[in-house]
């Protein structure tokens, strides 16, 4: 029983860190606009944190997701025993990641009133420049400080909980399935956001008439993330489009050819 114990805290702490660093995100942006919200509202922030726990819970178990289905994989291969320095290094690349996102989507949101997304990001590689030229009065050493200590705090954090945190306690098969089986019915159930019908969407975070509000309650990284595999993903317009009006006389001409009868 104690080793089950442990494998749950195991799991259910690096879930808790990176909940941690979802509340920092959201914190970041609050902070950045705080003028949007003022004093005398400032309990609008707790609803703003708990209308995005959903989408919290999702970037979480999207983030995850692939070291636990190392982790157990791993767990049935007893005589190999990887470092945990693996799953360190995984942290701080996402750690890396989420930052840099979290501090671009304040800037961009400062000069767009929108968050970070896959528009931005082809705007910005279609015309640099220009994305540039925009940016001028946006601050760019905070950001930059911001993201160095974000990561370092991050990783100093991840470090001290792990810090007597157990790994591969569950030593049978049998034990092994049940916690990959019911790790991945977890994880899946959040990802999705539920059984319903409709899966999860960033209005599932909307509940205020205020624009701003609601955009502070959607997960940054996983509203980016679904935006980006979103567009990659959609399927090719099935319909040509012509560049001019000679290409289409060029596909037409056949059409409309007059074809004299040989018998006359």
């Amino acid at each position: 029983m104690q080793r089950f114990a442990n494998e749950l805290r195991a799991l259910t702490q690096y879930f808790l860190f990176w909940l941690i660093i979802c509340f920092i995100d959201r914190l970041i942006f609050v902070i950045a606009f705080f003028e949007k919200i003022g004093f005398s509202n400032f309990t609008e922030i707790f609803r703003i944190y708990y209308h995005g726990l959903n989408l919290d819970f999702s970037a979480v178990s999207y983030i995850c997701a692939l070291p636990f289905l190392v982790y157990c994989l791993l767990s049935f291969f007893p005589k190999l025993k990887p470092k945990r320095l693996i799953l360190d290094i995984y942290t701080i690349i996402v750690l890396v990641l989420f930052f840099v996102t979290s501090f671009i989507n304040v800037n961009i949101y400062r000069e767009w009133g929108d968050k970070i997304s896959k528009r931005a990001i082809d705007a910005f590689f279609a015309s640099p420049s220009g994305a540039v030229a925009s940016a001028e009065s946006t601050p760019v050493f905070l950001p930059i400080v911001g993201m160095l200590i974000g990561i370092f705090c991050g990783y100093f954090l991840y470090r001290w909980m792990f810090k007597k945190v157990s790994f591969f306690n569950i030593k049978s098969p049998v034990g092994n399935f049940f916690k990959l089986a019911i790790g991945v019915f977890v994880l899946f159930t959040f990802i999705r956001g539920g059984y319903g019908r409709a899966t999860l969407n960033p209005s599932k975070a909307y509940y205020s008439e205020e624009t701003f509000y609601n955009h502070a309650a959607v997960n940054t990284q996983w509203s980016f993330l679904r935006d980006f595999f979103a567009e990659s993903t959609k399927l090719k317009y099935p319909y040509n489009y012509y560049a001019d009006q000679k290409d289409i006389q060029d596909k037409l001409r056949p059409a409309f050819q007059s074809q004299p009868d040989s018998a006359v």
